[in-house]
């Protein structure tokens, strides 16, 4: 099995790869090709605010979700932050 992506598309597939290993009886058999997958997540110049996690804030809000990350170690990373 593999779980694919390119640009957003491979940000996806690095989340959600642990989760499907969880679901699968062998875990090994589960793939992860990835391209481009990497947004930086810097300050901008004019309001010094992190815009990429910014932008992923606004998406949530928008969509309405309250869902955590398939990413384990994400979801718990951001609780510790809060």
């Amino acid at each position: 099995m593999v779980v694919a992506g390119v640009s957003a598309g491979a940000m996806a597939s690095y989340m959600w790869t642990n989760h499907i290993q969880e679901l699968v009886d062998n875990p090994n058999v589960v793939s992860t090709i990835v391209d481009s997958g990497i947004f930086i997540n810097d300050t901008t110049v004019t309001t010094g605010s992190y815009k990429s996690a910014l932008m992923l804030d606004n998406l949530f809000k928008l969509a309405n979700a309250n869902e955590e990350s398939p990413f384990h170690e994400c979801n718990n990373s951001t609780q510790r932050g809060k």
